[in-house]
């Protein structure tokens, strides 16, 4: 008994324009790829520095409290610059009423001179 195999793929042939097509149609999906990702990273640039001015705001940087050009969404970086102008006037009145409450603390009014027992 002889036995004839046959290879699977003998009878294929491989042409030159089908692997042009698959070429073209690959590096067609690939450039608008690029494109989309760079157009999605400019769209949410904005998000990403309102994101950057929020982490400044939470390290306490002085230079955070100026809303740049471009952020978005912008109620909420109206939103940050409205909650920053707010932490900054309760710092300066807790300041202006710490050095009332210590100027005042422990003082007779009869003398104008500091009682030291209450310490």
């Amino acid at each position: 008994m002889i036995l004839h195999t046959r290879q699977p793929f003998s009878d294929l042939q491989f042409t030159f324009w089908p692997l042009i097509g698959i070429s073209t149609a690959i590096l067609l999906s690939l450039s608008l790829l690029y494109f989309a990702l760079r157009w999605i990273k400019l769209s949410f640039n904005g998000a990403e520095l309102l994101e950057r001015r929020a982490r400044y705001l939470l390290q306490n940087n002085p230079t955070a409290r100026i809303a740049q050009k471009g952020e978005w969404p912008k109620a909420a970086s109206k939103a940050l610059d409205v909650l920053s102008e707010r932490l900054e006037n309760s710092r300066k009145e807790r300041s202006v009423f710490d050095i009332h409450i210590r100027g005042k603390a422990f003082l007779d009014e009869a003398t104008g001179i500091g009682n030291r027992t209450g310490l």
